[in-house]
């Protein structure tokens, strides 16, 4: 994909994968390689393409639509007749199999073009963009803006509570961040194996190390203020994930571990704060977290703390995200792609699509 963008002669991007992963996929790149000035698509299939009744087809023609709109140059995910945000999409298994969570459906297929599914959409899709547009001249570089994938290597690990877990299974595992699925609205249950988990919970993030709470219930928002339970995990150190998916949260949370490791040594303390504002942070619609909700419970100070709320603290996260890029400028040549990993599907009005 890289090469594909820096080459500079498509208009878009269509990758097919199995589905299992594919908005896990979608997520991922989203954070890994944003920026990209041209639509990104991602694309499966429920029956393999030889099979009666395949939806292999309709899917690929739809992606190559959506990866000819110019109003949609980021990371999407087109499925059965609709295009989804890649940060919001989640396979279900019903339905059109993939649905979008607590975020609108931004496009259905018309004939051979896409339509905004409602007004709401259309808005919001133009204020992606604009912000979009905004982050290219904050980061005053190159429109195309990669990460290494080194930064992955950190250790970012998600667990789902169970009425069996115990704890201590966790001690001897080295990891900068770690994605919880809890109860409901993202509760830990109230047992003494629930405390003794609230008390690690309390030594991790003494330790600098990142905790984040989701909830295991599908559409579910994680609301660490609505329960005691959940309150226990907040008061402890962790920050709920709110409406993002505990997979989009633990991609997201392996890019920021991954891009703020050369501060966890020499500057702990801004590390850790850093790393929870930018996790609430909303980036690329992945969220749209209420910190002010958690004012009451942690105090409107320790709220506060939890917003990247100056130009300053602006300032220090591009300059993190500059210095753990790729300076794209300095690649050579696009490298030759194998034949069979490198399909190109003629022109349409002089524009190519890989």
């Amino acid at each position: 994909i890289m090469d594909i963008v820096k080459e500079g002669k498509h208009r878009g991007v269509v990758v097919s994968q199995g589905t299992d992963q594919l908005a896990v996929t979608t997520a991922y790149m989203t954070f890994h390689l944003p920026l990209k000035g041209i639509p990104v698509i991602y694309t499966g299939a429920m029956k393999a393409i030889d099979m009666p009744y395949s939806d292999a087809a309709s899917n690929l023609q739809g992606s190559f639509i959506a990866a000819l709109d110019d109003r949609f140059i980021e990371d999407n995910l087109y499925f059965r007749g609709q295009l989804l945000r890649g940060v919001r999409a989640m396979k279900t298994g019903r339905g059109k199999f993939f649905e979008s969570v607590h975020y609108p459906p931004l496009a259905r297929r018309q004939a051979n073009r896409l339509v905004y599914c409602s007004g709401e959409s259309g808005e919001i899709q133009r204020e992606y963009r604009e912000r979009m547009d905004t982050w290219k001249k904050i980061l005053s570089g190159p429109l195309l803006f990669e990460f290494p994938l080194e930064i992955y290597e950190k250790k970012v690990e998600m667990f789902e509570l169970n009425p069996n877990f115990d704890p201590e299974i966790l001690d001897n595992r080295e990891f900068a961040g770690l994605v919880i699925k809890g109860w409901g609205s993202g509760g830990i249950p109230d047992t003494p194996k629930s405390r003794a988990l609230s008390d690690k919970i309390f030594r991790w993030t003494k330790e600098g190390r990142i905790v984040v709470i989701g909830s295991r219930v599908p559409y579910m928002e994680a609301d660490l203020t609505q329960y005691v339970v959940g309150n226990r995990a907040l008061e402890a150190g962790a920050i709920p994930a709110f409406d993002m998916d505990p997979d989009v949260a633990l991609e997201k949370l392996s890019w920021i571990c991954g891009i703020l490791e050369p501060m966890r040594e020499v500057d702990p303390e801004n590390y850790t704060s850093l790393a929870k504002k930018m996790m609430l942070h909303n980036f690329f619609d992945e969220t749209q977290s209420d910190i002010a909700s958690l004012e009451p419970h942690i105090g409107k100070e320790a709220a506060g703390k939890l917003r990247i709320s100056t130009a300053e603290e602006l300032d220090s996260i591009v300059n993190i995200m500059k210095a753990s890029s790729v300076d794209t400028n300095a690649y050579d040549e696009p490298k030759t792609l194998p034949g069979p990993m490198s399909i190109r599907i003629g022109e349409k009005n002089g524009a190519r699509v890989a």
